[in-house]
Order: C-alpha cells, then structure tokens, then sequence
C-alpha cells in the first residue's frame, strides 16, 4: 500500500504463490499463541492469564479466612482489568477510529495514487474507503498490545511482587515467565505491525495513545508500592 507501483519491488505480496519466498508478512513464523492473540476471546484471556495462575497459586495452602480476603482482592484488580479492556475497545478503538474518519476525510481517487485497488476486493467492500491503506489511521493494534496486554501483565505481576517475601520460589519463577513469554508474542506482533501495515507515524501515534492507560496505572502502582513499603521510602 506504500509503494509508489506495481512495478516496485516486493509491492505486490501473494502469499498463496509465495509460501518459500523469505520476505513479506506471507513468510513470518508464529509463535505459540501468538496468531491468535488479536482474536476473540484469545484477546482478553491471555492478558487475564497471570491473574488466574496468580489466584490460584494465592489460594493454595490459605486458611478460609485468608482465602476469602485473598478471593475478594482478586476481583478487585479483575474488575480493573475488565474496565481496562472496556476503555480500550470502546473509547480508544470504536471513539477514536469514529473521530478519525471524521478528521481524516480526505482520500486519494486516482488510479495512479491507488494501483493497488483492482487487489483489495473483500477489504474495499467492507470499507468506505475507495483506496483503503492509504489514507492515515493511527495503529490500533499497537494500542490494543500495549493497553489491553502489556499494562493489565505488568499491574499483575508488579502487584504479585509488593507481597511476595523471596523472588526463588517455583511458583513466582513460573509467573515471571509466563509475563516474559506474553511481552515476546506482543513484541512479535509490535514488529509485525510496524514493518507491514502501518507507518511510522501511525504506530507512534498509537503508542502516544496508549499512554493515556499506562502512565496512570504506572503512577497508581509506584504509589501503592511506596505507601505499602515505608521503609523503602524512608531508606530512598
């Protein structure tokens, strides 16, 4: 889509006559559930992952007592995450992608600009866009890997971490693995999505965007830490 023709080079990617080409999103290997991960439900029971095993790791070996504080808690921070979700889906991806067809309403009509359209078939059908790919639309994807996935993990295993007495136990080895395994499949697909759909611009765009999630919850989880930790802040 941002090539000047048909004659340039790797323009044109037919991944049905290509599969031993080693260039082009036809070639990219997946990783385990990595494919799925923008998919539904895949996209919001991955994220929910570490949160699961985290309760039920927590809810081993407790006391009913304990268990039923630990239980309750757990469905605080899961409806947080829910919101979290919500917010993205409807404010940042529906509200936003509403405004930018309203902004951005330009589009280019010559078939100079737009050789590719004789392709796009089913994607133009189900587009109001006559050239789609060319008109600018900020990555949503991007914001979807770093709100719904990366800041629901990190608020997870950042607050499994302000309770947790030693770093050397199975279970919290298990968990931060888990954590590492879900940033490389986003981190795949952060590549992906910059090197084959979208320009720079839109991915910084989209990054920019999902700050409005980050740095809150990046503010709310330092300052819960400290106030939980008073003698890490008296010693700092």
């Amino acid at each position: 889509m941002l090539s000047f023709g048909l004659e340039e080079d790797g323009a044109l990617q037919c991944c049905e006559s290509s599969k031993n080409n080693d260039r082009g999103p036809c070639s990219l290997v997946f990783l385990p559930l990595e494919k799925h991960l923008t998919n539904f439900p895949e996209a919001w029971v991955y994220p929910l992952m570490p949160w699961l095993y985290r309760l039920i790791w927590d809810l081993m070996g407790q006391c009913s007592a304990k268990q039923g504080r630990t239980l309750a808690r757990a469905l605080q921070r899961l409806a947080l995450y829910m919101c979290i979700m919500l917010f993205r889906g409807w404010v940042l991806y529906i509200g936003l992608n509403a405004i930018e067809a309203r902004v951005v309403s330009w589009e280019l009509d010559s078939s100079d600009e737009c050789w590719y359209k004789p392709f796009l078939r089913n994607v133009a059908a189900s587009s109001s866009s006559p050239c789609y790919g060319r008109i600018f639309d900020y990555s949503d994807h991007v914001v979807f890997y770093f709100v719904q996935v990366l800041s629901v993990v990190w608020f997870e295993y950042l607050d499994k971490q302000r309770f947790i007495s030693t770093r050397n136990n199975l279970g919290f080895v298990f968990l931060t693995g888990m954590v590492v395994y879900l940033h490389v499949i986003v981190y795949a697909g952060v590549y992906k999505t910059a090197r084959w759909f979208h320009t720079g611009a839109e991915i910084m765009l989209g990054w920019c965007l999902s700050l409005i999630v980050t740095i809150p919850l990046a503010l709310w989880q330092s300052t819960s830490a400290s106030a939980a930790n008073p003698r890490s802040r008296r010693a700092a």
